[in-house]
């Protein structure tokens, strides 16, 4: 695939209405195109295996949904963790937002296969410090680390994502929730020694979640006082 054709899927998909949605989401996110999630990510698969790693020279930054791609792709190629971490290191520091933030996150299934190459990349991004590396870290764990051989791991790397910017601190919430309807022993002691806002958070998204039987609600609500 060429840039030109690139150009041509990505506007032939392109739904206006679906960009105002999607902006309305995304408040201070420019160069939208309103091209959904489902085809991003069967584009992105058709670059990692057209392109491989010469991807970055049809992909640039001009939009959202190019943005994104570069993400995804990088979740597609067959590559070796010495080679992918760096890779998602320097693409981490273009995410400005959730929604590319959780989406790559969740593309990115192989790190499965190295948890710990993957724990050590977390832990430079918690040291990198700033709204969306912490919450790239976060995320990361979420998607694919809270199981029962690797949850500890998780939840004593919590606290260190100490971001006060809302969106680093609401994935640690929603990170603690989940965490807590899989794990509720484990966890509570942790969301008890969260902050206060942190802590309220987390209690919401438990409260929301349907897995919460009425117990865990009892709880995680006792959590808030």
């Amino acid at each position: 695939m060429n840039r030109d054709e690139l150009l041509a899927e990505l506007n032939r998909c392109a739904e206006p209405a679906y960009r105002d949605f999607s902006g309305k989401l995304l408040p201070g996110v420019t160069g939208l195109m309103g091209v959904r999630l489902p085809t991003l990510r069967r584009l992105a698969a058709r670059i990692a295996r057209e392109n491989g790693l010469s991807f970055s020279g049809i992909l640039t930054d001009a939009s959202f949904e190019e943005v994104m791609l570069q993400g995804m792709v990088l979740g597609c190629l067959k590559l070796p963790a010495e080679e992918l971490f760096p890779l998602v290191g320097a693409f981490v520091p273009k995410i400005d937002n959730w929604s590319v933030c959780d989406s790559v996150c969740a593309g990115l299934k192989g790190v499965r296969k190295w948890p710990e190459e993957s724990f050590r990349f977390v832990d430079s991004q918690l040291e990198r410090g700033g709204e969306f590396p912490v919450r790239f870290a976060v995320v990361l764990m979420l998607c694919h680390f809270v199981d029962e051989a690797h949850v500890g791991r998780v939840l004593e790397r919590l606290p260190r994502a100490d971001c006060p910017a809302y969106y680093a601190r609401m994935a640690v919430a929603w990170c603690l929730s989940i965490c807590f309807i899989r794990f509720r022993g484990l966890t509570v002691p942790v969301i008890r020694a969260a902050d206060e806002v942190t802590r309220g958070m987390a209690v919401r998204k438990i409260a929301e979640s349907r897995r919460t039987d009425a117990e865990s609600l009892r709880i995680a609500r006792s959590l808030l006082s």
